[in-house]
């Protein structure tokens, strides 16, 4: 073989060498390329939840302040403040010759109207007997008749009237067997809030008595900023702090989110009102608290860095750290939350992702070169 061909022969090999060199695949990088190109970070849980945050005051969704039906006197309190009651527990005793002097009243009209429309029948039937033999005109029937609607009315309204005596709508107020005394029941299940008398008491029926919460009917009113309010949403779960640190957080659930707005130095706030569950004994009525609203639950999930994401070949990798290399490995994504996104599978807590650093334009500073180093192009590109 000629000296012309061996040399040829070297060429080509050592062009193969160099592009091999410069080309060589490389499915990881040195240790040292690694910390130049990467900034490193581990893969954790941490709570992705999107939250609300608002200060509220504490209210009673369901309470009932109670009058008395009559003009009455206290005869006998049967509770304190801050006992917790059941519906239909006597609470107070109440003496009321008023409503004695009412319902006896009222029954004798019931008693006198009935008289009344059974002698109107008595006269109607008369008349029309008389009519027959032509002893009355049927103008004189048409009057009788009249007469008996009349006292048919008067008689259903001295019905109701006794009735409204002897029954309230609120559940409250009670007439006794002996038809004297007055007995103030609970409502409803709840805790006596306050009572506003004292034995002996004279008590019109436009006095409040006493008051009674429902049990469980502590909520919290906030105000939401408009613009987080679209993330709040009946049923949500709430997170509820008072100003007490020693006080446990109280769980809560979203029951109303108010439409229209109110506007207060150029924001406008939309009320909320969220119920308390659960024990709630450490919070009363006209309490300050702080409250969180949850409006999507993504607690303890994996997570990185939402730049570490990228997409290579149409799929969404990372930059995993091996031992001595960085590998492009396929993750899938959940929820993202400010700088961190939800990771689903493909990675494990404690993992390394590269975030790759800003690459530092060099292209001015090899311009400036004196064509140091040596050039090699391979191919027939473009000139």
């Amino acid at each position: 073989m000629t000296k012309k061909v061996w040399m040829g022969v070297l060429g080509v090999v050592l062009v193969l060498i160099i592009g091999w060199l410069v080309f060589k695949p490389n499915n990881g990088q040195s240790k040292t390329t690694m910390d130049t190109l990467y900034d490193f970070m581990p893969v954790q849980r941490v709570d992705l939840s999107e939250k609300v945050d608002a200060t509220g005051t504490v209210v009673l969704s369901k309470n009932s302040d109670i009058y008395p039906a009559f003009e009455a006197t206290v005869s006998k309190i049967h509770c304190k403040a801050g006992d917790y009651v059941k519906k239909g527990q006597l609470l107070l005793t109440l003496d009321s010759p008023q409503m004695a002097e009412s319902l006896i009243d009222a029954t004798a009209s019931v008693s006198q109207a009935q008289i009344n429309l059974n002698v109107a029948k008595r006269d109607l039937a008369n008349t029309k007997a008389l009519l027959e033999v032509q002893g009355a005109t049927i103008a004189q029937v048409d009057d009788a008749q009249d007469k008996v609607n009349t006292c048919e009315q008067q008689l259903e309204s001295a019905r109701l009237k006794l009735e409204n005596l002897t029954q309230k709508p609120d559940e409250a107020n009670f007439i006794a067997p002996n038809r004297r005394d007055l007995l103030i029941r609970a409502p409803f299940d709840g805790v006596v809030a306050w009572i506003n008398v004292v034995t002996g008491a004279h008590v019109l029926t436009s006095n409040i008595i006493l008051s009674v919460a429902a049990d469980n009917s502590l909520e919290v009113k906030a105000s939401v900023d408009e613009s987080e309010i679209e993330l709040v949403k009946p049923g949500q779960t709430a997170e509820i702090t008072g100003s007490d640190p020693n006080q446990p957080t109280l769980r809560g659930v979203v029951t109303e989110v108010g439409a229209i707005g109110t506007a207060e130095s150029g924001v406008v706030n939309f009320p909320v009102h969220a119920k308390i569950t659960g024990n709630s004994k450490t919070l009363k009525p006209g309490m300050s608290v702080d409250i969180t609203f949850i409006a999507s639950e993504h607690s303890n999930v994996l997570t990185v860095p939402f730049n570490a994401i990228v997409r290579r070949r149409g799929k969404t990798m990372v930059a995993l750290k091996t031992k001595d290399s960085v590998s492009f490995v396929r993750v899938v994504t959940g929820v993202q939350t400010g700088s961190n996104i939800e990771i689903v599978s493909g990675l494990n807590e404690g993992d390394m992702v590269g975030i790759e650093r800003p690459k530092i334009n060099s292209q001015n500073s090899n311009n400036n070169r004196d064509g140091g180093g040596m050039r090699f192009r391979f191919g027939g590109g473009r000139r």
